[in-house]
């Protein structure tokens, strides 16, 4: 199924523990594809750990961070793990990301916890 897509993204959504950041790396191999942790890369980009942006920061800088990397990956063909409170956020969090199925996107809703 992914294969026929082009290059689109796809987006694993879920919360803490449902096996985003373990599944994402295996997707995104067998398909040739860079695979994205959104709180890996905003901790890496910040210097610190997500609890700490939250603690120094505050939740507003995290979510504003979030929404630009997401924004700044909707063009590209990742598979991203997409934080836990991604897509629960008040108001759009996805901006003009291309994220939904039917929009140039994939979205995986995992509500399970998987153990690779």
């Amino acid at each position: 199924m992914f294969e026929t897509m082009g290059r689109c993204p796809i987006w694993l959504v879920g919360m803490m523990g449902a096996g985003k950041s373990a599944v994402g790396p295996l997707l995104a191999s067998s398909l040739g594809r860079r695979f994205v942790d959104t709180d890996v890369e905003i901790e890496r980009s910040a210097g610190m750990a997500v609890s700490q942006i939250f603690s120094v920061e505050g939740e507003r800088a995290f979510r504003d961070r979030e929404r630009q990397l997401i924004e700044d990956l909707s063009g590209g063909g990742d598979v991203v793990a997409l934080g836990g409170g991604a897509i629960a956020q008040p108001g759009d969090v996805f901006g003009e990301a291309t994220w939904a199925p039917g929009e140039g996107a994939v979205a995986i809703v995992m509500d399970q916890v998987v153990q690779p």
